[in-house]
């Protein structure tokens, strides 16, 4: 079923439409959401908007900025829907309003809508500013700030995807600073380390092609 919606939400938005999202959800005319993301007029972000002209990878982030939402997002229509279905669950359990957190939190109020009927991705940094704001245990989001942050949700050629091993480390790690350190910093840590392994690995990957190709040429 998961699938089926992530695959109808591809189906309705291209790149243009996504970023037209975005401009509407924030209710800013061409002109004015030009001037936030640097672009020279509004006539650039109509031919963004029309598909006539592609944004820099620079104005790919920014505009993921603006819309608390992913570069990957944008790029792709890709929508983890755990995630928005998890955050919302947890926000109705709060009883909170959507407009009472566009307020709080200074984000457009029809953001929260979007994430529940799946037209937009929330990024990590949304979720957590909403963790912190509303004391809402972070922890219930580990694995999803570990894909959304550490492992290049925001790439333009895709992600990887989590392996077993990497599960069952970050479980194991999670549970023992949550028992022992009741300390927020302690989920920084671990993507900080998870994040170091996973350029580790990629660094060996790409010194292993030239070697091998010299010891192939002696």
């Amino acid at each position: 079923m998961q699938e089926k919606n992530k695959k109808s939400v591809l189906q309705i938005l291209n790149i243009g439409e996504r970023i037209r999202t975005v401009r509407t959800m924030l209710k800013l005319s061409q002109g004015d959401f030009a001037s936030k993301i640097g672009a020279n007029s509004y006539s650039t972000i109509l031919r963004y908007e029309k598909n006539m002209m592609k944004p820099s990878m620079d104005k790919i982030g920014l505009i993921a900025d603006l819309g608390h939402t992913t570069e990957r997002w944008l790029l792709t229509g890709d929508i983890d829907i755990e995630s928005c279905d998890r955050l919302i669950k947890y926000v109705k359990e709060k009883h909170l309003g959507y407009r009472t957190i566009g307020y709080d939190l200074n984000v457009p109020k029809d953001l929260l809508s979007a994430i529940e009927s799946h037209k937009i991705q929330p990024s990590a940094n949304f979720i957590k500013k909403i963790c912190n704001f509303y004391d809402i245990d972070k922890y219930l989001f580990v694995d999803i700030f570990l894909q959304l942050e550490n492992f290049g949700i925001s790439s333009l050629t895709g992600f990887d995807k989590i392996t077993n091993e990497d599960n069952i480390a970050f479980d194991k790690i999670a549970k023992i600073n949550k028992m022992l350190l009741e300390d927020e910093s302690a989920q920084d840590m671990i993507f900080d380390l998870l994040k170091a392994r996973k350029v580790m690995e990629n660094a060996k990957s790409e010194l292993k092609s030239p070697i091998k190709k010299a010891l192939n040429d002696t």
